[in-house]
């Protein structure tokens, strides 16, 4: 926490730890992810952003880079509702601990990460970059399509 006299807006940052790329229990993370924060039908913005009005555009990530994956959680927020917004970002990841999602929220979550991944390798440079990223990130090629060797079909 860091005090500013006299700052109209509060930058609410939190993070931990997360699985790497390789870590089984990722894609189920991701999912978890899109349900708290991650896209825009979310939980947290359901709360802090549409029924508080907190905040314009809170989010949460997982992120990956060389020293290690993270999970983080942000919103800027007028200084006069820090705390209550604070208070509902943490009350929305023990919901997200103590209560199963809803299948609709599952299915909607699925759905965007889906379409997201469909968009972002629609062209060459999209799927270029992907499997850079993913190459770049050590994952290994196991399962991809060998160019080394004439398709037998």
């Amino acid at each position: 926490m860091v005090d500013r006299p006299g700052a109209v807006q509060s930058n609410i940052r939190l993070g931990g730890p997360a699985p790497g790329r390789t870590d089984p229990d990722l894609p189920a993370l991701r999912l978890a992810n899109m349900i708290y924060g991650g896209y825009f039908s979310s939980r947290l913005v359901e709360n802090i952003r549409e029924g508080k009005g907190y905040t314009y555009s809170p989010r949460s990530s997982v992120d990956h880079q060389a020293a290690g994956s993270s999970f983080q959680v942000e919103a800027d927020v007028a200084t006069e509702v820090t705390g209550p917004a604070l208070l509902e970002t943490w009350y929305e990841l023990g919901r997200m601990a103590l209560l199963p999602v809803t299948e609709a929220e599952l299915d909607g979550a699925r759905r965007y990460v889906l379409g997201s991944m469909a968009l972002s390798t629609a062209t060459h440079a999209g799927l270029a970059s992907t499997l850079s990223a993913l190459v770049g990130a050590g994952l290994p090629r196991g399962g991809w399509p060998s160019t080394s060797r004439p398709s037998r079909r």
